[in-house]
């Protein structure tokens, strides 16, 4: 008898969960982003130190999850890609970023992010693969379907290369692994990436 009673409590809970959450199922709001911007590499090896600029274009989703009256949860799925360079890596980024909005067309945002890079075969192999971001921007609406945002990303973890053979500043391929590398004193040959990119987004719902 007390597992029946269970059993037919069931939908009633059901229900009363989907009542409950029916105002803010139907506040949500979803959309597609094309995404356009630069990634700045500070590398850092053998004692040197440089900064290096690519061009990253990409596509992506979101979802906007209401909390408060002007607080919205916002899930991304972003696709990042070099356009003029087919043999480097393309990036997947997952941003959960929580967005306040100061007026009907200014909204700001912050977060952190999943990076998780796929490289091909030519490519040195960098270590991570999967890196974590810290996110800050803004967004400007236009009208009720159409917004520009505009998101600074910094990596937290410093990638490595992974027993790569590199070239170090005479033309000579040398391997990070290299006791001369070792006893130098410097850090290991590797880089830091932050992004600035600028997306057009365009809301579904």
């Amino acid at each position: 008898m007390i597992v029946r009673k269970r059993f037919y409590l069931l939908p009633i809970f059901c229900l009363l969960f989907f009542a409950s959450a029916t105002p803010v199922l139907a506040q949500l709001s979803y959309g597609v982003r094309l995404t356009s911007g630069a990634q700045i590499s500070h590398f850092q090896g053998w004692e040197q130190s440089s900064v290096s600029t690519y061009t990253r274009m990409g596509l992506g989703m979101f979802l906007a999850i209401p909390l408060r009256e002007k607080v919205k949860l916002q899930p991304e799925l972003n696709y990042l890609a070099y356009p003029y360079a087919l043999s480097e890596s393309h990036t997947l980024s997952i941003p959960l970023l929580l967005t306040y909005g100061f007026s009907p067309h200014i909204e700001v945002e912050a977060g952190p992010s999943l990076e998780r890079d796929f490289r091909y075969s030519s490519s040195p192999d960098i270590n991570p693969y999967i890196n974590v971001g810290v996110n800050a921007g803004f967004t400007f609406w236009f009208s009720k379907y159409w917004s520009g945002n505009v998101r600074f990303t910094y990596e937290l973890v410093r990638r490595t290369y992974d027993g790569a053979v590199l070239f170090s500043g005479e033309g000579h391929p040398i391997r990070n692994d290299d006791p001369l590398l070792v006893s130098s004193g410097g850090p290991e040959p590797g880089y830091r990436d932050m992004f600035l990119m600028t997306s057009i987004r365009y809301s579904i719902k």
